[in-house]
């Protein structure tokens, strides 16, 4: 049994939960209000519009899984491989006004989600197991070689009003911040750390009447009437907090093991408790698959995937967080599309598919495929119209740059932002919602 001095203290490590965050928790003030109230300005004005600001969930494999080979886009092809499993049979698919062919299994997500579904195709430009950090730093194209994950978790934190900056991993996914690598805390950890008897989320309450009383006195004292209508604004009510820690509770309650299920239960958790812009979840969809006979592997997984992700859209729909999250997937690399039949998938640096699902983005399939010796690579693509185009912008080998800034622009990042801290590409346009 962990004790509540231990427990505390794992919460600060894990999560960067201190006690000032457990009393912007509280509170729903922001810890940079809480530390310095008397130096708040009115006119501080963030650059991201909290209309369009998302949480992300992010699912990352550094198993090179074949989650792209039965999207949208790859049933154009004859000559593009699929399980003969009927889950992965070409069937049609309705993303918003736009009609496709993909895995009929894709159909079984809830249609609110395909509208606002983008998948675009690109290449990671490399096929080696344990390089999903390397990904994520857009091999180089990233500032000072962050990871998109962290850059998004820093400039969102402030207009999400998040307790913690640094992304927290909830499955086995490689993450790194400001250089480190993040400790990955397991959905059974979590419940341990926030349903026990002796969980600070009992303390909510109280913890808020006393910061709130505090604050009132401060500013009514010394501070001055922008100070406190911005208190009176923001803070949460004691309804709020009660149904904060409820919420969070029946998420956390039900988990027993580490599987995606309690993953997703343990991600939305933490985006409900308002504890980080950025977690990370491990979906598979096939594996390290090159011995893989009739693709039976692929099939069952890749199903059992799509699945997990209607399963987290149900949940956040369900917790009325369906247009404050957005979902993507990205793995380190993607799986050869037609060379060896049936008999498995090799690493594959030339296509990659990376999947977004928003309030912010636009139904579409973006980009294509391009015949590249006994397999396809991905296209050129056109940043406008999103078409498969030998003269698009943005070029092969910019791909994956744009996918950084076309994420970043779907959680409300401005190009102005984008542009310093992703150095190529440009933000495909076609994927994004106006």
């Amino acid at each position: 049994m962990t004790n509540p001095m231990n427990r505390r203290s794992m919460l600060r490590n894990m999560l960067g939960v201190s006690s000032l965050g457990m009393a912007s928790l509280a509170t729903g003030l922001p810890a940079a209000f809480l530390r310095q109230p008397l130096a708040h300005a009115e006119d501080d004005e963030d650059a991201i519009d909290p209309e369009r600001a998302q949480y992300l969930i992010l699912s990352g494999r550094d198993n090179g899984d074949p989650f792209n080979a039965n999207v949208p886009g790859t049933y154009d092809k004859p000559s593009i491989i699929h399980a003969a499993d009927p889950a992965m049979a070409g069937a049609a698919l309705s993303l918003g006004a736009v009609s496709t062919t993909a895995a009929s299994v894709w159909s079984t997500l809830p249609q609110w989600a395909l509208d606002r579904t983008s998948f675009i195709h690109h290449a990671t430009k490399t096929q080696v197991h344990g390089q999903l950090v390397k990904v994520l730093q857009l091999l180089g194209d990233s500032y000072r070689g962050e990871t998109i994950p962290s850059i998004f978790a820093k400039h969102l934190r402030s207009t999400l009003g998040t307790v913690s900056t640094t992304p927290v991993p909830v499955g086995a996914v490689n993450l790194s911040f400001d250089g480190r690598t993040l400790p990955q805390l397991k959905p059974t950890t979590l419940r341990e750390l926030l349903v026990a008897d002796d969980s600070p989320l009992h303390d909510l309450q109280d913890l808020r009447d006393q910061t709130l009383d505090d604050m009132h006195v401060l500013l009514r004292d010394h501070g001055n009437l922008a100070q406190r209508r911005f208190m009176n604004d923001h803070a949460n009510a004691r309804a709020d907090v009660r149904e904060l820690a409820e919420g969070a509770t029946d998420l956390l309650a039900g988990i027993d093991d580490d599987q995606p299920s309690a993953q997703i239960s343990a991600a939305v958790a933490l985006i409900k408790l308002k504890l980080t812009p950025v977690v990370a979840i491990a979906l598979p969809f096939g594996s390290d698959n090159h011995a893989d006979a009739g693709l039976a592997k692929e099939a069952a997984e890749y199903a059992s995937g799509v699945g997990h992700i209607a399963e987290l859209m149900n949940l956040l729909e369900a917790q009325g967080l369906q247009d404050q999250v957005t979902f993507a997937s990205i793995n380190v690399f993607g799986r050869t599309l037609k060379s060896q039949g049936t008999k498995g998938r090799n690493h594959w640096s030339k296509h990659h598919v990376t999947m977004m699902i928003g309030k912010n983005v636009n139904p579409s399939v973006i980009g294509g495929l391009v015949a590249d010796g006994d397999d396809y690579a991905a296209s050129p693509i056109d940043s406008m119209t999103g078409m498969a185009s030998d003269g698009g912008d943005i070029p092969y080998d910019e791909g994956l740059a744009s996918i950084g800034k076309t994420l970043g622009a779907a959680l409300g990042l401005p190009d102005a932002t984008l542009d310093v801290e992703v150095l190529r590409g440009k933000v495909i346009t076609a994927a994004l919602a106006v």
